[in-house]
């Protein structure tokens, strides 16, 4: 393998994590690599002690789109990727009467109900008119002034697309890492393609090539760097009573995480004191400790868990106002997850990833969708069909994920899961290995062997 200069862009805290505490970075490093990370946290003093010994860090710069671009890409955005490219976007598409903006609503409607998107020679045309006939002066000038051979881009959908854009243009190769499990039933057209898609899984090759016509040569299976830790990091896990002492908890008591669903729910405090209350009463049969896995960019105020009974919260890591989701999971806090998940006894959520993480550990999961509390919500709000979009129903289709859609639901499925945790195992593997791809721990070795090949 020869050397090369390779700049990856990491706007996400999360992908931060992915890809620099990870063998990515190692892999690419013993490659003799000249490495340069296009961040927004590039001067946050954490990450420069951790990472400026290792690596080339630059400022990510700000991009801006004329006027002319931002009224194309609206436009074409409606027209070839509408509203019924994806229920879940049909869900989102609903939402716009929530928002009491009639004229966009049925616009976009009308457009959608074209179905333009299903005519493949037009959707990829006009990613040629993206790539041909707009320009970024301000990546275009960071790309020259750094000479890479090869741009990597860790978000294929929002404003990284640029950097594909501009590479291609130089006739430099390009790489793009997919970010998270949903993003192919839930984004927006794409802008840009480049070189080489690394995907996670034969599901999102399916997905890429339904939704967005990409071709089979450039989409490659290596399964998620999201959750690798879990299968090769066991020796970090602590025993329980180690656990449970440094997260101030009894011992006796059986572990419940929330994983909050901010926007996907009709209200997380409602959901926490309602949990609470089944946790404490007598129809569950332990008693059990609720941990609140807050997540910083919702900047949600769990202060009030504190008048509850058995009842604690944390950060889903540490607090980055730079990162665009506001957080960052150090090798502690990635360390810290892998116990968590491993010792909870059941994990609740609402459409987190953190069902993922749970089910990597072979810890239940179950998916809370009170219906009576969302039927509160207007017809529009899309948190009424949350259980419905696209990549969740991923999880209840196998069945590895229970959905509890009243009390009685909730308080048999606790019961259940509390009693047998190997209940659903089995459907938690075919779960795992259709949204994953691989739980082998070497999706880091696949990467690195794609970006430098």
């Amino acid at each position: 393998m020869s050397k090369k200069t390779i700049l990856i862009t990491i706007r996400y805290g999360f992908t931060a994590r992915n890809i620099l505490r990870s063998e990515v970075l190692e892999n690419l490093i013993v490659s003799k690599s000249k490495i340069i990370i296009v961040s927004p946290a590039f001067n946050e003093k954490y990450f420069k002690e951790e990472f400026e010994d290792k690596v080339q860090l630059v400022v990510y710069p700000k991009i801006k789109f004329s006027f002319f671009e931002k009224l194309y890409s609206s436009a074409i955005s409606k027209l070839l990727f509408g509203v019924f490219s994806t229920k879940t976007i049909t869900y989102k598409w609903l939402q716009g009467l929530c928002k009491k903006n009639l004229i966009a609503f049925f616009i976009s409607g009308i457009l959608g109900a074209l179905r333009l998107d299903k005519i493949k020679f037009l959707r990829l045309f006009f990613i040629k008119i993206d790539e041909i006939f707009f320009h970024s002066k301000e990546v275009d000038n960071l790309i020259e002034s750094l000479s890479p051979d090869l741009v990597v881009t860790t978000d294929l959908f929002h404003e990284e697309f640029v950097f594909i854009r501009e590479a291609k243009r130089k006739q430099i190769r390009t790489v793009s890492i997919i970010k998270s499990w949903d993003n192919w039933s839930t984004k927006n057209r794409l802008r840009a393609i480049p070189d080489k898609i690394l995907l996670w899984s034969d599901l999102q090759i399916t997905e890429a090539m339904k939704y967005h016509f990409l071709p089979s040569r450039i989409l490659y299976k290596t399964g998620s760097l999201n959750f690798d830790y879990y299968f090769n990091n066991l020796t970090n896990i602590v025993k329980r009573e180690i656990f449970f002492k440094r997260i101030n908890v009894d011992i006796k008591k059986k572990l419940i995480v929330y994983s909050p669903g901010v926007k996907l729910t009709a209200s997380d405090k409602e959901n926490i004191v309602f949990i609470n209350s089944i946790l404490e009463s007598d129809k569950v049969n332990f008693d059990c400790h609720l941990i609140i896995r807050a997540y910083p960019k919702a900047q949600q105020d769990y202060e009030f868990v504190q008048d509850l009974k058995n009842v604690s919260y944390e950060n889903s890591g540490k607090v980055v106002m730079a990162w665009q989701d506001n957080v960052d999971q150090l090798n502690e806090d990635i360390i810290h997850l892998i116990n968590l998940m491993n010792h909870a006894d059941l994990v609740i959520h609402i459409g987190s990833s953190l069902a993922l993480d749970a089910s990597c550990c072979n810890t239940p999961v179950i998916g809370l969708y009170l219906a009576n509390s969302l039927k509160r919500l207007p017809f529009c709000n899309y948190a009424r069909r949350t259980h419905k979009f696209v990549h969740n129903k991923y999880l209840s289709d196998t069945g590895a994920i229970q959905v509890a859609r009243n009390e009685n639901d909730f308080i048999y499925w606790i019961n259940i899961y509390l009693e047998d945790p190997l209940s659903n195992e089995k459907e938690r593997k075919i779960m795992l290995e259709k949204i994953l791809g691989y739980t082998d721990g070497n999706t880091a070795n696949r990467i690195t062997q794609l970006i430098l090949s």
